[in-house]
């Protein structure tokens, strides 16, 4: 298991600040500016050429650290749920942008950390305290007034802004249970690699269906520095997918998630600067009530399933190599006293390690064993 240090988990967050932020600007000048109202077929060249990437990033350069194949029924089970949930978020996301400013969707994307923790209490991997309710209340009173004070409202973009950012919710679990849990343990560029031809096949009927050939007639029209800016949002959008998926990898999905509070003020503040859409001071001290909310919840109203910490003590029999692998790992810390369910992400981590470092010590016993049985029949 790949180990990052402080530094390296910093870089993928600024990363992704930066590239997120350059995204969403570009994509609303193409559609605002540029006249080219079809982000749908945008957004299957850039699954496209994010396959592509993966592929070659695989493939070429060995750069996949836990790349395996998965099985049709795999692929079904554990990558089609995600590839759904990025296809509606993202989809979703660029449409809103149609009719609304990306200083808009940042100040709502204050709401994200609320699915995740309302998703984490539906499959029972967190819990609520009065901090939690406290920070709920915060963050959706700093949202609805956002809203209400946007001069630059429509509820078909609002709509489809909040549908983008519950399915970008539901990705982001759904999508560190592959990335960190023991058993679908896979690496970001293996997932991307896996995502990415699907969401591909499903942008492009889409955008058959709602935009029709018109994308491909308008693109003919095109100036130069309109087609530019198109290929530049490819190379932003393959980067962010990139980051995206290896953030929530050596994050989790509610950290990574958080980071969006971060880049929220540098994309309202850049989409003012480009778009010169007006920002209220009713919007910007709603941006601060929720981001209070975000802070209260993120330090005082995280509440994980209790379990009981294993003393030293009880891992002697490990220790001394008296304990079959077999049940190391996952399987062992459910045999343990006080693991009930493991439904924390840092236990199943925790248990991969126990089972990398139970293995050679049983299989050092075995043999050790093995060899004094032959000495005695000698």
């Amino acid at each position: 298991m790949a180990v990052y240090t402080v530094w390296q988990k910093v870089g993928v967050a600024i990363m992704g600040v930066i590239m997120s932020t350059c995204l969403s600007n570009t994509l609303k000048y193409i559609f605002s500016v540029q006249k080219f109202h079809f982000p749908l077929i945008i957004t299957a060249v850039h699954m496209a050429v994010s396959f592509l990437v993966a592929r070659v990033a695989i493939f070429k350069y060995g750069l996949a650290t836990n790349y395996r194949e998965f099985t049709l029924r795999e692929q079904f089970d554990k990558i089609l749920p995600i590839c759904v949930c990025h296809v509606l978020s993202v989809g979703c996301n660029n449409l809103a942008l149609l009719s609304i400013f990306p200083s808009f969707v940042a100040m709502m994307s204050n709401t994200l950390p609320l699915f995740t923790l309302g998703f984490g209490v539906i499959l029972g991997t967190e819990g609520f305290n009065k901090c939690t309710l406290a920070a709920v209340c915060l963050i959706l009173a700093g949202s609805f007034l956002s809203a209400k004070k946007e001069i630059n409202f429509t509820l078909a973009g609002f709509s489809l802004l909040i549908f983008s950012i519950i399915f970008r919710a539901l990705k982001q679990v759904l999508q560190a249970r592959c990335l960190r849990t023991a058993e679908d343990k896979v690496d970001s560029i293996t997932l991307l690699y896996y995502v990415s031809p699907m969401s591909f096949y499903a942008f492009l009927i889409w955008s058959f269906f709602y935009e029709g050939v018109e994308p491909f007639i308008a693109l003919q029209e095109l100036p130069i520095n309109a087609i530019l800016l198109i290929l530049l949002s490819t190379v932003l959008a393959c980067g962010f997918n990139l980051v995206a998926f290896l953030g929530v990898q050596i994050l989790n999905a509610t950290t990574w998630s958080l980071l969006g509070q971060v880049n929220a003020p540098l994309v309202a503040v850049i989409s003012h600067v480009i778009f010169r859409n007006e920002i209220s001071i009713a919007q910007i001290g709603s941006f601060i009530t929720s981001m209070i909310g975000v802070f209260l919840y993120q330090n005082y109203g995280k509440v994980k399933n209790e379990f009981k910490i294993i003393q030293n003590e009880e891992l002697t029999p490990v220790k001394q190599g008296k304990f079959d692998s077999g049940v190391a790992g996952p399987q062992f810390a459910k045999e343990v006293s006080g693991f009930s369910e493991l439904q924390d992400e840092e236990i199943l981590d925790w248990g991969q390690d126990l089972e990398e470092s139970v293995e050679p010590f049983d299989k050092h016993y075995s043999e050790g064993s093995n060899s004094t049985i032959g000495k005695l029949r000698g």
